[in-house]
């Protein structure tokens, strides 16, 4: 009777904290704006990074229903296409930089994930596992202050111990109930990083 009891608690625990990861993950995406990104009929932004003294700007047009994705206004190309291509990677690297919080939902099944509470912030540590998604094993600190909007993150390549890079989440906006932050500067001075954006523009499906 004592391990029967002993076993059910266990189960209980664990999904009681599954479904603290679950309503963590799911409300930072929610308050990023996951039901409007939904319904995004178009998207257009212009991704810029600056590191020391090399500048990098692409502009991208990306139709989610018809899974296409436009270029600096030339190239075209449909997303995840059996043949892999560099803008494809550029493309999925730019987005993830604009609406990571979001695209969580989409990974789920590619991370795990915890929460700690950090004086002001709450930390939600994410890592990507066993080689899935876009970042293999990588890891994501994302410090979150009490409106659930992202301060700054960690990323660590390939899950090491020293921070492969740390930036401020600054500038946020709202684009059609989507919270969209335009500026990353890096914690630290020596890096001289930055990544913004610019020329934002999103056109929604209306529902009749």
């Amino acid at each position: 009777m004592k391990k029967l009891i002993t076993l059910t608690l266990f189960i209980l625990i664990q999904h009681i904290l599954y479904a603290q990861k679950k309503d963590i993950l799911d409300s930072l995406a929610i308050s990023y704006g996951l039901e409007h990104f939904k319904k995004i009929k178009n998207i257009q932004f212009t991704f810029n990074a600056k590191k020391e003294s090399k500048t990098i700007s692409r502009q991208w047009l990306w139709l989610p229903k018809q899974n296409i994705v436009v270029k600096d206004n030339k190239t075209s190309f449909k997303l995840y296409n059996s043949e892999s291509n560099i803008n494809e990677h550029q493309f999925i690297n730019d987005l993830y930089w604009l609406s990571f919080p979001i695209q969580l939902i989409k990974d789920r099944n590619s991370i795990r994930y915890h929460v700690e509470n950090i004086s002001s912030y709450r930390k939600l540590i994410i890592q990507y596992i066993n080689n899935k998604g876009n970042s293999p094993n990588d890891i994501y600190e994302l410090y979150l202050d009490k409106n659930l909007t992202i301060a700054k993150w960690i990323y660590r390549k390939a899950g090491n111990l020293k921070p492969t890079l740390e930036t401020t989440w600054e500038s946020h906006r709202n684009y059609e109930g989507i919270k969209l932050s335009l500026v990353r500067n890096s914690d630290s001075i020596s890096d001289n990083f930055k990544v913004w954006f610019e020329n934002i523009q999103i056109e929604k499906q209306h529902t009749k």
